[in-house]
């Protein structure tokens, strides 16, 4: 793992990802959740989310991508997870860098999959990138 000092000069970078995909989905005239988490199940960023929904939501999310393993799909060194319930799309992301595993998972109501799953696979290459950095 990283020091701290060399993640913290990472956060700027970070933030400034997490704010893109918050525009991106605050832009969505329905229902859009995000959450980006560590292996071990802390919430890092979180958007629409209620900060007694966050551990359950992490739990939720990591619990999916282990149980569904077999449909995962790796593009580019991000594996992916696609759940479709009706309208509500989620697509869940392992980011793996030299600081661990991380989780993203975002769900949109009204949102086509194939829109959810690039924004999605996009946000999480950004943040192994930025993640990855020494």
């Amino acid at each position: 793992m990283a020091p701290a000092s060399s993640l913290a000069k990472a956060l700027p970078s970070i933030d400034a990802q997490w704010a893109s995909l918050v525009d991106v989905l605050d832009a969505v005239d329905a229902p859009a959740y995000a959450l980006l988490s560590t292996e071990s199940g802390f919430p890092l960023k979180a958007h629409g989310y209620g900060v007694r929904d966050l551990v359950t939501a992490v739990r939720a999310a990591a619990g999916t991508f282990e149980a569904r393993r077999a449909e995962i799909v790796v593009a580019d060194d991000v594996a992916t997870l696609e759940l479709d319930s009706g309208t509500t799309q989620t697509v869940i992301a392992a980011i793996s860098s030299r600081r661990g595993q991380h989780l993203l998972s975002v769900t949109a109501e009204g949102v086509s999959m194939p829109v959810l799953r690039a924004w999605t696979h996009h946000t999480a290459t950004k943040f192994g990138a930025l993640l990855d950095r020494p």
